[in-house]
């Protein structure tokens, strides 16, 4: 490639860029300077007419709801006042095995009465199991002496125990339903209502054919805890404020800068009020009486062709820097 096209090609780059560079200046140059900026800046004075150093909430509130209030001291926004609040989410509940909620079908497909008469049938087998066999460890115990006839008798104990623990555990579901049924009587009887406000209530609700839905006496709740930093409102929806702490006898100068919260100003006179709270360093001392002070705000009518002048310039802008891109190319590519 010949030298002089190299240097063509880079000097179009070059001046490319730096035409798109100058564009992207002026635009926000042209920016700043046609945009709508209406704000009004009020002064608002505190005192500490108290006998202890503290520092103060302030908040403004307004019946239009288009303008937005902000607290400024030596130029510097306030910070926003700032709360943790604790958020509770329940979680799946804990349920003892006597009030699980039983579905009407599982997974498989399996009804929960074919379920249930599966377990109990299984269970009497290995109960019936675990008897013949203590009863034959039992016999051959008693016929070997020695070492070897206490081990037989050991281990006809032991099947007698599993004997045992698997007959009840059979059985337990049984007796669980017997006591709730009797509660739900006895609690008929007496005029006692067995829903679901208080802690010894237990309830069966038959929902369907196969549906039944058990609630232990002893039902425990899981909950999961957050914990998050959101920002203070007043009972209006105005943001908090915090300012700097101020002496006994001293001074605080604030400015309160009134804006828009949608892309045009409100027109007219409004009414506004600042509340103010101090509050002591010192935990000791109490809060003082939130004050109030009225204020008006006025904004001239603004065309609105004002608020698209932006936009408009940055075309403008645009369309002159592709405009001379254009241009030198063409001179230098001639």
């Amino acid at each position: 490639m010949p030298w002089d096209l190299i240097f063509i090609v880079v000097l179009s780059i070059g001046v490319g860029l730096l035409i798109a560079g100058l564009a992207v200046f002026l635009s926000f140059l042209l920016i700043r300077l046609v945009r709508v900026k209406a704000d009004r800046e009020h002064k608002v004075k505190l005192v500490n007419r108290g006998n202890t150093r503290c520092y103060y909430h302030v908040w403004a509130e307004a019946v239009q709801p288009d303008l937005d209030f902000a607290f400024l001291f030596q130029e510097s926004p306030l910070p926003a006042v700032e709360k943790v609040i604790d958020e509770v989410y329940e979680a799946a509940p804990v349920v003892e095995k006597s009030g699980k909620k039983v579905s009407g079908k599982d997974r498989s497909g399996k009804k929960v009465s074919e379920k249930r008469a599966d377990a109990e049938k299984t269970g009497q087998a290995v109960a019936a199991k675990s008897g013949a066999a203590a009863n034959i460890l039992g016999t051959i115990a008693s016929v070997v002496p020695g070492k070897a006839g206490s081990e037989m008798d050991a281990a006809a104990q032991a099947a007698r125990d599993v004997q045992a623990g698997t007959a009840k555990a059979v059985q337990a579901p049984k007796a669980a339903e017997r006591k709730v049924d009797a509660l739900q009587k006895s609690g008929g009887r007496l005029g006692v209502s067995t829903g679901q406000d208080g802690k010894s209530q237990s309830s069966i609700k038959v929902k369907g054919e196969n549906d039944v839905e058990g609630e232990s006496l002893s039902q425990a709740e899981d909950v999961v805890r957050k914990y998050k930093r959101v920002v203070s409102l007043s009972d209006n929806g105005a943001v908090i404020s915090q300012t700097i702490q101020v002496d006994p006898g001293a001074g605080l100068d604030l400015k309160l800068r009134i804006g828009k919260k949608k892309r045009r100003y409100p027109e007219g006179s409004f009414n506004y009020t600042v509340f103010s709270e101090q509050l002591p360093v010192d935990d000791r001392f109490d809060a003082s009486v939130v004050k109030r002070e009225s204020g008006v705000v006025s904004f001239p009518p603004i065309g609105s062709w004002r608020y698209f002048l932006p936009a408009f310039s940055v075309v403008f802008v645009s369309m002159l820097a592709v405009f001379a891109v254009i241009s030198i190319l063409l001179l230098v590519w001639r």
